[in-house]
C-alpha cells in the first residue's frame, strides 16, 4: 500500500540555509500501518504543570529529555513525526516495529526504520510507548553541526498541551487548562491529519492560503509551494521579488540539487484575528508557518479541543537583512559557494554558485575550521564578513560583505 506521509523540517538562520525535510510517498513492508504505529503511545496520569528551559540553536528550540536514565537533546518540532537518531537506536537496542520508503524534499528515496520508545521523559512527564522513526541526521552537514538526539514531534506532542514562549526559551507542558492560562490570548481553531500536523489557514488580502503548517522545526517565516506563490503574485498580493539562485542541499540525504527560490515580503496576513505584518515568505515545496513568525508571539496549543492561542509579547521587528550569499559543503572538506541572492552585493562584486571558498574572517577550512565552525559563526548573525574565495578566473580573492536588505525587483520587470 502506498500512502503519503508529508514532513517538514526547515532550518534557515538569517541568511544561511533554507533546509526542509519533506518525508514524501511511503510503502510499509511489515504489516503494521505507519498511521497505527503513530497513533500508539500514551502518557503519565497525574495532572502537571511542566516548565522547561530551551536552548537556541540557528533559531530553533531544543529541550532535554530522558530516556533510560540518561538526558539527551531533542528537538521541538511540531511539523513532524517522533524521532531518534541512529546512534540512540543502537546505543538502546530497540528493535524495528515497521519500516517503509519515503523521498525527502530532493526527491531521493530513503528506507526508514520504526521503533517503539517505552519512555520518555520531558521535564517531569512521561510519555510511554511513543513510536518514533529512526533518522541519520549526519548525512546533511547543518543537521550534523546541530549534534541532536532526536525531534519531539507531533504524535507525542499531541497527549499534552504546550506553551512555547519563543523570546524567554521556554516551554510549558500543561495537562488541562484553564481561564487563567488562556487569559490575553486570541483562538484559533486548527486541524489535524493522521500523523497530527496542525493545519491552519492564512488569508492575505482576499486570498486564502489552506493548510499551512505549524511548524516549530522551522526557523524561517513563512513557505508557501510554487503555485501558492504564483497565486499572490496574481492577485497582486505581492508585487516584487528576490531571487536566490544555487543549490540546494536540504534533503534528509544530504545530496545537492539545483534550485531557484522566490522571495518577497508580504505587508500583512491573518490567522484567524491574529495579523502579522512585514512577513518574508519564500517558495519552495512546503506550506509551513515557521518560528520565526512567532517570534513576538507565547503559543498555545490545546490539542483536546484542536485550538491554538496566540498572544503578542513583543514588536520587535523582523531582520530580513542578508549577506547575499550561502555555504555548501561536500564530505567536510570541499568548500564551495551554495547560493548567492540575485542583484546582492555579493553577486556584484562576483561570487557565484560552485565557488570555491577557502575562509571566512578568522575561519581557514580545512586548516583551522570545518563546517560546523561556519555555522556558529552565521549563528551569530555578523554584520559583516571577509570571505577568501578562488574567482572564475581562477584568482584568489577577498571580499568584505555588509548585512544588507535584499535587493526585490518589480515583478513587471522579471
Amino acid at each position: 500500500m502506498v500512502s503519503l506521509l508529508t514532513r517538514r523540517l526547515r532550518f534557515k538562520n538569517s541568511l544561511l540555509y533554507f533546509l526542509v525535510l519533506a518525508l514524501g510517498v511511503m510503502s510499509n513492508s511489515c504489516s503494521m500501518h505507519w498511521s497505527k504505529a503513530l497513533s500508539k503511545g500514551k502518557r503519565q496520569k497525574t495532572d502537571f504543570r511542566e516548565k522547561v528551559s530551551a536552548v537556541n540553536k540557528t533559531g530553533l528550540l531544543f529541550i532535554p529529555v530522558v530516556i533510560e536514565g540518561r538526558e539527551y537533546l531533542f528537538l521541538l518540532d511540531s511539523g513532524a513525526p517522533f524521532s531518534i537518531s541512529k546512534e540512540l537506536q543502537e546505543e538502546l537496542k530497540y528493535k524495528r516495529i515497521s519500516s517503509g520508503k519515503m523521498r525527502d524534499t530532493d526527491n531521493q528515496l530513503l528506507k526508514v526504520n520504526y521503533v517503539s520508545v517505552d519512555e520518555i521523559r520531558v521535564g517531569g512527564v512521561a510519555f510511554q510507548e511513543q513510536t518514533a522513526f529512526v533518522a541519520n541526521f549526519d548525512s546533511n552537514p547543518i543537521l550534523s553541526c546541530l549534534n541532536i538526539d532526536g525531534i519531539i514531534g507531533s504524535n507525542l506532542m499531541r497527549f499534552c498541551n504546550w506553551e512555547v514562549d519563543v523570546q524567554k526559551e521556554e516551554i510549558q507542558l500543561l495537562s488541562t487548562l484553564d481561564s487563567n492560562d488562556l487569559r490575553g490570548y486570541t483562538s484559533i481553531p486548527f486541524r489535524t491529519d493522521r500523523q497530527y500536523n496542525i493545519y491552519l489557514d492564512l488569508i492575505v488580502d482576499t486570498l486564502i492560503l489552506r493548510n499551512i503548517t505549524l511548524d516549530f522545526g522551522s526557523n524561517g517565516s513563512l513557505s508557501l509551494p510554487e503555485p501558492s506563490f504564483d497565486a499572490l503574485q496574481w492577485s497582486e498580493s505581492i508585487s516584487a521579488v528576490a531571487v536566490e539562485e544555487g543549490w540546494s542541499q536540504s534533503g534528509l540525504s544530504g545530496n545537492r540539487v539545483v534550485q531557484t527560490e522566490r522571495i518577497a515580503i508580504l505587508d500583512s496576513l491573518s490567522v484567524g484575528n491574529v495579523w502579522f505584518e512585514n512577513l518574508k515568505v519564500n517558495s519552495g515545496s512546503s506550506s509551513l508557518l515557521g518560528l520565526k513568525a512567532l517570534s513576538n508571539y507565547s503559543v498555545m496549543v490545546d490539542w483536546q479541543h484542536q485550538t491554538l492561542f496566540l498572544k503578542k509579547k513583543t514588536n520587535e521587528p523582523i531582520d530580513h537583512r542578508s549577506l547575499g550569499f550561502t555555504l555548501g559543503v561536500l564530505n567536510d572538506t570541499s568548500f564551495y559557494i551554495q547560493s548567492v541572492h540575485k542583484k546582492s552585493k555579493a553577486e556584484e562584486l562576483g561570487l557565484r554558485p560552485n565557488l570555491k571558498v577557502l575562509s571566512l574572517n578568522d575561519l581557514v577550512f580545512n586548516k583551522n575550521a570545518k563546517f560546523c565552525d561556519y555555522v556558529a559563526l552565521m549563528s551569530s548573525s555578523p554584520n559583516e564578513l571577509r570571505i577568501g574565495f578562488i574567482d572564475e578566473q581562477g584568482n584568489y580573492r577577498t571580499l568584505t560583505l555588509l548585512r544588507e536588505e535584499l535587493i526585490f525587483v518589480p515583478i513587471e520587470n522579471q
